[in-house]
C-alpha cells in the first residue's frame, strides 16, 4: 500500500472586500484529525491555512507535494474557504454555457503584487494542477466545501462560503478593485494550459464538492464551534461507515446528513457513471481499520486507551463520560475492572480506572458507556388474533437476540 500525499487548505481570514469565515481551519483541522490517525505513518502531509494560503503558495505546493504522488500512491486535495464564479475569458466564452467559470477564493484574492491583480483559482487551473499529478498515476481526490455560486439562505444562524464580485454592493474606495474582479480576466492571467482543458476530456480523478455549482455551501455553529456542514457530515460519515467505503456510498450518507441542518445544499460526486472511479473505496482503501476492541495500557503520563476523537470517543461533559470495561490478557470474557475516559485526543484518551487498580499489562478494553441519553424501544402487545404459539416465538427470538448481540455471541455491552 503506498503513501497518502494530502494538501489541507483552510481559509477563514480573507482580506476586504472579501468577507471572513469562521469554519474552514476547523474543517480541515478535523479532516486532518482523521488522516492522521486512519492512515498513520503513510501520510505525507501539507497545510496551508489563512494568510499561507496566498494563490502562488497553493499551487507551489499543489505541484510540488502532491507531485510526489506515483502508481500506487493517493494524491488528495481538499480545500474550505469561499468559492465563487467570473466572467469566462474571451478565448472560450463560447464554450461555457452560462459564460461563466468557478473559482476558488485564496487568502490574497483582490491583492496587487508587483502591480498585477491576484486572482482566484479558476476551475480550469485547478484541472492543469489535477492533470500534472494524475498522469503520474496516482489515485487522484478532490473534496472542495466551498459554493460556486452566490446566494443567501433563510438559516439566521448559517453564513454561506461564497464571495461574488459584486461593485454595486462595496464602499467607493474598494468599488475600482471589485469592478476588475468581477471583468473577464486576460487569457494571460491563467496557467499555462488552461485554456486547453475546455476542450479536453477531465483527467481521470475522484472529486467530491459541498453542492451543486447553482447552490451554496452553509457553515453554522456546532457545539462551540464553527463547522461547514459538508464538512461535518463528511468526517461523520467517515467515522461511521469504516474503511470499505466508496465514494459513491459516502456521498449518500454524507447527503442525508448535510440535508438535515442545511438548505438548498446538496453534495455531489464527480464522475457519476456506474464503474467509474465513483465507485472506487474512498482513498484507495488506504485508510486503516478501527479494531473492535481497544487496548488500555499504562504509558508516561498515566493510563491511556488507544482510540481517541477519530474513533468517535469525546472529552467528559460534566459528569457524563465514554467509560470502558477492561479484560486482562487471557482473562476470559470477565472484566477486571471499568475506567473513565477523562481527556480524548485525536487518535488516544487517557483513562481513570475506577475503583480498582490495574495491574502493568495491557487489557483488551471495550466501550461500555457513552454520554448519550439511552434510546428504548418497545414492542406492543400481540394482536388479539395472533397465535399465541407464534408470539411466544417471537419473545424468545427477541430475548435470544439481546442475549447474543455481543462479541463471540455474548450479551452486549451496549443492549440491554
Amino acid at each position: 500500500m503506498g503513501d497518502v500525499y494530502a494538501l489541507l487548505v483552510g481559509i477563514d481570514a480573507y482580506l476586504p472586500p472579501v468577507n471572513a469565515l469562521y469554519g474552514c481551519r476547523n474543517d480541515m483541522a478535523a479532516f486532518e484529525q482523521y488522516l492522521t490517525a486512519r492512515v498513520g505513518d503513510r501520510l505525507r502531509l501539507a497545510t496551508l491555512y489563512d494568510v499561507a494560503a496566498t494563490r502562488a503558495a497553493v499551487i507551489d505546493t499543489f505541484r510540488a507535494h502532491l507531485g510526489q504522488a506515483g502508481a500506487g500512491d493517493v494524491a488528495l486535495f481538499a480545500y474550505a474557504g469561499h468559492g465563487s464564479e467570473e466572467p469566462a475569458p474571451a478565448a472560450v466564452v463560447a464554450m461555457e454555457p452560462t459564460g461563466r467559470i468557478q473559482t476558488l477564493m485564496v487568502h490574497d484574492c483582490g491583492r496587487r503584487v508587483d502591480g498585477k491583480l491576484v486572482r482566484a483559482i479558476a476551475d480550469k487551473e485547478l484541472a492543469v494542477l489535477i492533470t500534472e499529478v494524475a498522469t503520474k498515476g496516482a489515485h487522484t481526490a478532490i473534496i472542495l466545501d466551498c459554493c460556486h455560486s452566490g446566494g443567501g439562505t433563510r438559516d439566521p444562524e448559517s453564513s454561506v462560503r461564497g464571495w461574488i464580485a459584486r461593485p454595486e454592493s462595496v464602499d467607493a474606495a474598494e468599488r475600482a478593485l471589485v469592478a476588475e474582479l468581477a471583468a473577464p480576466r486576460p487569457d494571460d492571467d491563467l496557467l499555462p494550459g488552461a485554456l486547453d482543458c475546455w476542450p479536453a476530456p477531465p483527467t481521470p480523478h475522484v472529486a467530491l464538492a459541498a453542492c451543486h455549482s447553482f447552490e451554496t455551501a452553509k457553515e453554522h455553529r456546532v457545539g462551540d464551534v464553527t463547522r461547514g456542514a459538508f464538512s461535518v457530515g463528511l468526517v461523520g460519515a467517515l467515522e461511521t461507515l469504516g474503511t470499505r467505503t466508496t465514494y459513491r456510498s459516502l456521498l449518500n450518507t454524507v447527503r442525508a446528513r448535510v440535508s438535515r441542518t442545511a438548505e438548498a445544499q446538496v453534495p455531489e460526486l464527480w464522475p457519476l457513471d456506474a464503474g467509474s472511479l465513483g465507485d472506487a473505496l474512498f482513498l484507495d482503501g488506504t485508510v486503516t481499520p478501527v479494531p473492535a476492541t481497544f487496548t488500555m495500557s499504562h504509558g508516561f503520563d498515566g493510563w491511556e486507551l488507544d482510540a481517541g476523537l477519530v474513533h468517535g470517543l469525546r472529552a467528559p461533559v460534566g459528569d457524563d463520560a465514554f467509560v470502558v470495561a477492561c479484560t486482562p490478557p487471557g482473562g476470559g470474557r470477565t472484566p477486571a475492572g471499568v475506567a473513565r475516559v477523562t481527556t480524548v485526543e485525536i487518535g488516544r484518551s487517557m483513562v481513570e480506572p475506577i475503583g480498582w487498580t490495574p495491574e502493568d499489562v495491557a487489557y483488551a478494553a471495550v466501550i461500555t458507556e457513552v454520554p448519550l441519553p439511552p434510546g428504548e424501544v418497545q414492542l406492543d402487545e400481540p394482536a388479539d388474533d395472533l397465535d399465541p404459539a407464534v408470539a411466544a416465538r417471537v419473545r424468545d427470538a427477541v430475548r435470544a437476540a439481546v442475549a447474543s448481540a455481543g462479541a463471540n455471541g455474548g450479551p452486549s455491552p451496549h443492549l440491554r
